[in-house]
């Protein structure tokens, strides 16, 4: 569970089932390949998914589901995808669209002798699409590197709208973007970077 093809919002249970001819160990559950809380190493196996949960949102739309188990043989083995739609936002104000107007940058230098990363500059386009004003005092963008299995590793500061954007508008911003720090012991990975809007009050 879900089903195929459900349409769901706010929580929702993510169950699967698991069988191996040794033992299985634990399944972890994931949306897009981002893990979903915790490990369950106990029959009936499942996770709540919070598809509003700030650090790791899932956008309205479709996502892929997969679950993968582990034996005691540290064997893994993943499920078929389901396709599942989130719809949080029917009716609210938080419907609006992010667009690269401008390359992301696919490759970025970390220096940990620097107080002051180099950055790479790109223009992200905003598109107001609820029946609302987003206000410049309540709305703002942020961008967030991403690890593997949806590990939030940084977010950005606040970036202003620069003014109220009204319905049906759009508006493009100019974000200066600074890589994620590496780990200590850690020259080169691979992470994702994303932009969001966050509503201040909420």
């Amino acid at each position: 569970a879900p089903v195929a093809n459900a349409t769901i919002s706010g929580v929702t249970t993510v169950t699967a089932d698991a069988f191996d001819d040794f033992e299985v160990d634990r399944v972890e559950f994931y949306f897009d390949g981002n893990r979903i809380g915790e490990p369950d190493p106990t029959a009936d196996y499942g996770v709540a998914w919070d598809t509003l949960d700030p650090d790791q949102p899932a956008f309205d739309g479709t996502h892929e589901l997969t679950a993968r188990a582990y034996d005691s043989h540290a064997q893994m083995t993943i499920s078929a995808p389901v396709t599942v739609t989130v719809a949080n936002t029917v009716g609210t104000k938080f419907q609006a669209g992010i667009a690269a107007a401008t390359a992301l940058p696919q490759a970025m230098t970390y220096d940990p002798a620097k107080s002051v990363q180099d950055n790479h500059g790109v223009e992200i386009a905003i598109t107001n699409n609820s029946g609302l004003t987003l206000k410049n005092a309540e709305v703002v963008l942020r961008y967030r590197w991403y690890g593997p299995e949806g590990t939030l590793l940084s977010d950005s500061p606040d970036i202003p709208l620069g003014s109220d954007l009204l319905k049906n508008k759009s508006r493009t911003l100019r974000v200066q973007v600074e890589p994620p720090a590496l780990p200590d012991g850690v020259d080169k990975a691979q992470y994702r970077l994303r932009f969001d809007l966050f509503d201040k009050p909420s």
